[in-house]
């Protein structure tokens, strides 16, 4: 009875596992490790598409905009990155602790933690930055 109910356990971990895997290769990864907007004292968005604006802020609705807006940064597995890409976007959040976490993305690249990613769905997170934080009038 009991190798009965592992192997049932075990048969649908290796399932899930699958749909876990398939869906990510064809939807994109999402990028783990964002900050929690909880723990987020400010934070810096330049971009080289308007090198006049520099939004700093610790208003926690544009916080949890920014860690939200990451959401849409889906990179593409088994792929390489351009190496000549530059980064648009920058956002910088400042930690509780005195921390920085720093995240940057181009219209086909993502840079995470050191690493280039390439993005799934190319240009629109650049997009949603410039009509959320710099066409604001």
């Amino acid at each position: 009875m009991c190798k009965r109910i592992f192997r049932t356990l075990l048969t649908f971990a290796l399932t899930l596992a699958a749909m876990l895997a398939a869906y990510a290769a064809i939807s994109g990864m999402w990028l783990f490790g964002v900050p929690n907007a909880k723990n987020v004292v400010e934070v810096t968005i330049t971009s080289t598409e308007h090198p006049a604006e520099t939004i700093v802020s610790s208003d926690a609705e544009c916080i949890e905009r920014t860690v939200k807006l990451t959401g849409f940064l889906k990179y593409r597995l088994f792929t390489a990155a351009q190496e000549d890409d530059a980064p648009i976007v920058t956002i910088v959040w400042t930690l509780r602790d005195g921390s920085v976490c720093e995240i940057s993305a181009s219209r086909e690249t993502v840079w995470w933690r050191g690493r280039a990613l390439p993005l799934k769905d190319e240009a629109f997170f650049i997009n949603l930055a410039d009509g959320i934080f710099f066409n604001e009038q």
